[in-house]
């Protein structure tokens, strides 16, 4: 965008002479007491003048704005005000620049404009204004206006707004005047005293002006400024009767004078009106080759001196501002004077001059009034990826749209950008590409064919659809992509995007995917734009996690592209890509804190600048984190933010059902998680992504578990497994191999879980899944499995690792397994031993015998619900019950610092119990064991019953301690005799000749020789 253009839009004008008028600026000093001051007086009433003037007295900093119709499209507002700013003496010089309004801020609008402003205002210096002047020149129905009352809001209060208008503030200001943030000036108040009549003559026109005079110049104009200045140059220094209320506006009366003094000025400055009134702005070489004067510069600079509707802009090179009503004036006597072909090559010039000087969208309005298509389909073509890049895409549909359609249709670049423009509805923008693609692949145009490519499918990955469309496309590139260079850069980054997505989310696996893998990741080291590099990796990230279960590699990729964020100039879009790649990875390796962490920023991020595009994919990790951690409330909350911003898409509806069928079940809401895995099931086959319908699978078969319906929960679980084993997708394996495990755990079949819960283990271990929340999430399940894991010896290491990364507390309703990672352990078969999580308890000096024969009593009493006085008597049977009950407090006490653990033995109402969640004893263990035994039908255990005894059974109960504690052998022979049955429940008789005895049998021989016997 050429500076000079820039500059007009933004610059004040430079006024050759003054009337300093000070009551006006009393006025707008005693307005300024709040942050907006607002102008509203007819045209000529002399508001620029006076805002000028007032800011140049006072020696106020400004930004000055000149609102026209281009800002019916808000970015191009923001992108003017943009450019000025930078033209400004800011506070920061390394400041960030201000961002865009580009497409990613379509759902927040309202909080981009506002975040716009605060950074705006954060760099204006103190004491600045910002002047909209012309604001009526905005269209009625431009969405400026309703983003400009919250916008202005945000500014601090040293910066300060003038609006001037033509017009009362516009109803979305309304609460702002309410509110009283809006001093409005009246229009009398603009209109000239006697005494600003007299200053306007003698500043004007050099000549007297007594109060005669002024009083009746302001008798004939009512002080109006412009008719003020008319009259002064009139030779009739009167108003005609039928003119003089002017009911059709003030533009007739001015008019009416302005044609006297045009006919009376020389035929060169006529000729050269009449030529630059086209043109919003002129420079003089640009005046002069529209209008054929070489004296166009002196002849504008002489207007200016005169005072005569033409105001030279601030800035170093002279650039020139016709006032509103004089070029209306010129241009619509320009229709009554000059012939159609020479306005036509006039226009035509005039156009010309405007893309030069860099403002295409006014030469746009010029070509489109002329009816000149063939001008205008240039004018795209060359500069919609520039107006693109702004985020104008407004802008360029406006010019599409003013072309008659059979232009564009016939016009592959036109088409392309016009899908280009409705990319935010998916089904038209398909279309256009698609149609667009067909022509440029005819016509051989690489880039052409590459562009529509890339945005075609795009629109796949803007709004998640129905991928099945794809399947032509994704043909189409694999052909394409071996025959033809990337004529940018950026091209290349936008059609590997579009592939690697297209590739992950259709198949999962594919041959070509690992090759576009690789150049995504070499992309990342480009100089392709920060925003596309980081939407690269955020699809790597995902590829990396949720595909190849490599956290590992994710995690390097986030080490590699920190630097984006990291950068001066980073974009809100940049910064959420980051906190959703962040909290993606943080939620699949099991950090639910620093989960909750990057999702918070990012919906920070997202709220005070506007990208709400992705507030949903963010806030899924959040619920996610909720699973990971247990905390239901959190997993709630961000489902809830996930439903308000899920939309219609089929992808994002199935990605809402499954979180709701996982926080059900998490919840124990058993008929709210059938309902969510009804939807799942309507809408996720619809997606047509494999990976999706593999989740379902897997998330549906617990439903289905819990719902008895086992058989067929494995079936869908073996479907997800095969296309697991099918891309190698190590995620999905690994949780559906366990969740079948589970399935046949909950069956009671614990012969048939053990294959896949070796398998799924082994998985895990390969992959370093130790905080990946396997199994969906439930803990209760995840303990289960865990324990039925150490029970059979399946990858112990790796499992205590997850138990311990995971916090899982020990099933319920099961007996206790040794190998699960206690806090503490109480050995007593075969053996009396204490650990203190993976540590031995030693005794290097004396032992303590007191809380040593309190825990060994606690046992031998059965170690639940054991009274207090019972302890006592064992312990102390000579002891008077209050001295007892003092040593028992005492010895609890010391027993406790012993375990390491104040909650390990608990005290209810003179009770004594293990905590059965932080200390494993064997003993107890065993009984549980044996209860369970015991209730099995007929009092027959099964094999898997006396094998989990058998393991427990490690000798007789405390060796060794009877003479301290004479109750210790009743106990072991009580012990004893139930393992005793329980073997001989499942015995099938004595070994034949040449067999071996079962394990258990031999093992729990070994340990206890009376046993054998």
């Amino acid at each position: 965008m050429a500076v000079g253009v820039v500059l007009a839009k933004v610059a004040p004008p430079s006024l050759a002479t003054v009337v300093v008028r000070p009551r006006l600026y009393r006025r707008l000093d005693a307005a300024a007491r709040r942050p907006i001051v607002w102008i509203s007086a007819a045209a000529g009433s002399g508001k620029t003048t006076l805002a000028a003037s007032y800011l140049a007295a006072r020696r106020r900093p400004c930004l000055w704005y000149q609102v026209d119709a281009r800002d019916a499209d808000p970015a191009t507002f923001f992108y003017y005000l943009r450019e000025g700013a930078r033209r400004m003496r800011l506070r920061g010089h390394a400041a960030p620049p201000l961002p865009l309004l580009t497409p990613e801020y379509a759902r927040g609008p309202d909080a981009y404009a506002r975040h716009f402003f605060e950074r705006l205002g954060a760099l204006l210096p103190d004491g600045a204004w910002l002047v909209l002047d012309n604001y009526q020149d905005a269209p009625e129905d431009a969405a400026l206006h309703l983003l400009l009352p919250g916008a202005l809001s945000a500014l601090p209060s040293r910066v300060r707004v003038l609006v001037l208008s033509r017009t009362a503030p516009p109803p979305p200001f309304a609460r702002l005047a309410a509110q009283g943030a809006i001093a409005m000036i009246d229009p009398a108040e603009l209109d000239l005293t006697v005494a600003e009549t007299r200053a306007l003559s003698r500043a004007a026109r050099r000549e007297p002006c007594d109060a005669s005079c002024a009083n009746a110049l302001r008798e004939r104009t009512g002080g109006w400024v412009a008719g003020t200045l008319l009259l002064l140059d009139s030779p009739v220094r009167g108003i005609p009767p039928e003119r003089g209320a002017a009911p059709r506006g003030q533009q007739l009366l001015f008019d009416y004078f302005a044609a006297e003094i045009f006919e009376r000025a020389p035929a060169e400055a006529q000729g050269l009106l009449l030529a630059t009134a086209a043109l919003p702005e002129v420079e003089p070489a640009s005046a002069a080759a529209l209008s054929g004067r070489p004296r166009a510069g002196e002849i504008l600079a002489d207007l200016v001196r005169r005072n005569y509707f033409t105001f030279r802009l601030a800035g170093a090179r002279p650039r020139y501002r016709l006032h509103p009503l004089f070029r209306e004036f010129l241009l619509d006597r320009a229709r009554q004077t000059l012939d159609a072909s020479t306005r036509r090559a006039q226009s035509l010039r005039a156009a010309e001059i405007l893309v030069q000087e860099g403002s295409p969208d006014a030469a746009a309005d010029l070509l489109a009034a002329r009816g000149e298509w063939d001008g205008l389909a240039a004018l795209v073509r060359q500069h919609a990826p520039a107006l693109a890049a702004q985020g104008r895409l407004a802008s360029i549909e406006g010019w599409l749209r003013a072309l008659p359609e059979a232009t564009v249709d016939a016009d592959p670049w036109l088409t392309y950008w016009l899908g280009v423009c409705g990319f935010a509805t998916p089904a038209a923008a398909r279309a256009r590409f698609e149609r667009a693609y067909r022509a440029f692949r005819e016509a051989g145009d690489v880039s052409g064919t590459l562009a529509s490519w890339a945005g075609f499918v795009g629109t796949f990955f803007y709004v998640w659809d129905d991928f099945r469309e794809l399947d032509p496309w994704i043909a189409d590139m694999e052909a394409l992509s071996g025959t033809v260079r990337f004529p940018s850069l950026e091209l290349e980054a936008q059609v590997t995007f579009g592939m690697l997505a297209a590739l992950m989310w259709r198949y999962g696996a594919h041959p070509q995917l690992g090759r576009w893998r690789d150049r995504a990741t070499a992309l990342l080291d480009s100089d392709a734009p920060p925003d596309v590099r980081m939407r690269l990796a955020a699809y790597l990230a995902f590829y990396w996690v949720s595909w190849r279960g490599d956290l590992a590699a994710a995690r390097r990729l986030l080490d590699a592209v920190r630097p984006l964020v990291a950068a001066r100039d980073v974009t809100p879009r940049t910064e959420m890509l980051w906190h959703l790649m962040e909290a993606h990875c943080c939620a699949r390796a099991g950090d639910a804190a620093a989960c909750f962490a990057a999702v918070e920023r990012g919906l920070a991020t997202a709220g005070r600048t506007g990208v709400l595009g992705l507030n949903h994919v963010v806030a899924v990790q959040g619920a996610y984190g909720g699973l990971v951690s247990g905390d239901l409330d959190a997993a709630r909350r961000y489902h809830a933010l996930v439903r308000r911003d899920v939309g219609g898409e089929k992808a994002n509806r199935a990605h809402y059902e499954h979180l709701g069928v996982w926080i059900s079940l998490c919840a124990g809401d058993l008929p709210s998680a059938e309902e969510s895995a009804r939807r799942l099931l309507e809408v996720a086959p619809a997606v047509g992504a494999p990976i999706a319908e593999a989740w379902m699978e897997h998330t549906v078969a617990h439903v289905l578990v819990e719902r008895g319906q086992h058989d067929e929960a494995v079936a869908r679980l073996e479907r997800s497994i095969a296309w697991a084993r099918r891309v190698g997708d190590p995620a999905v394996l690994h949780h559906a191999l366990l969740s079948i495990a589970y399935a046949r755990l909950a069956q009671g079949r614990v012969a048939d879980a053990l294959p896949p819960l070796r398998d799924g283990m082994r998985v895990g271990r390969e992959h370093g899944y130790v905080r990946h929340p396997w199994i969906g999430w439930r803990r209760d399940v995840m303990a289960r499995v865990a324990a039925l894991a150490l029970e059979h010896e399946v990858e112990p290491d790796h499992v205590r690792a997850q138990i311990a990364a995971l916090g899982l507390a020990p099933p319920d309703g099961a007996p206790a397994v040794a190998a699960w990672p206690w806090p503490v352990r109480i050995l007593t078969l075969g053996r009396f031993e204490l650990w203190r999580g993976e540590e031995r308890v030693r005794f290097t000096r004396k032992m303590p015998l007191r809380p040593i024969r309190l825990l060994q009593a606690l046992v031998a009493l059965g170690g639940r619900d054991v009274g207090e006085d019972r302890i006592a008597d064992t312990l102390w049977p000579d002891a008077e019950g209050d001295a007892a009950r003092r040593d028992l407090e005492v010895t609890l006490h010391r027993a406790r610092a012993l375990l390491g653990r104040t909650d390990a033995i608990l005290q209810r109402g003179r009770r004594l119990s293990f905590e059965p969640r932080v200390c494993f004893v064997d003993a107890t263990a065993l009984a549980e064991a044996l209860a369970v035994a015991r209730a099995r039908p007929g009092g027959t255990p099964t094999e898997g019953d006396v094998e989990r005894v058998a393991r427990l059974y490690r000798g007789p109960l405390l060796p060794g301690v009877e003479d301290d504690l004479p109750l210790v052998p009743a106990a072991r022979e009580r012990l004893r005799e139930e393992v005793s049955r329980c073997l001989r429940a499942h015995d099938r008789g004595a070994p034949g000749p040449g067999e071996r005895p079962p394990d258990w049998r031999q093992r729990c021989a070994e340990a206890d020789p009376a046993l054998g016997s």
